[in-house]
């Protein structure tokens, strides 16, 4: 299985009350962006796909932590723990 590589580093938080906006991109290895990665979070029943541009965006509430599972054809999945806080 090829690598997969998520830059959440340069994720964009925006806090809207009690929820937050994520806001990111999913490359591989190589910088390639992956159109219609998945973004499966846990807690949750939410899964999120990304743009022909690899970007995604989706709220989350605030002060719980998750984790991203993020999956792209062949590739082996990525999971990102992330601890929303509040603002």
């Amino acid at each position: 299985k090829k690598a997969l590589f998520a830059i959440f580093l340069l994720c964009t938080f925006f806090s809207h009350g009690q929820t937050v906006t994520i806001k990111g991109r999913v490359v591989n290895d190589s910088g390639e962006k992956l159109k219609n990665a998945s973004i499966r979070i846990s807690g949750t029943e939410d899964i999120y796909y990304t743009a022909q541009d690899g970007r995604f965006a989706f709220s989350l509430l605030q002060q719980r932590n998750y984790t991203l599972k993020i999956k792209y054809s062949n590739h082996s999945m990525a999971k990102i723990d992330l601890e929303v806080e509040s603002s």
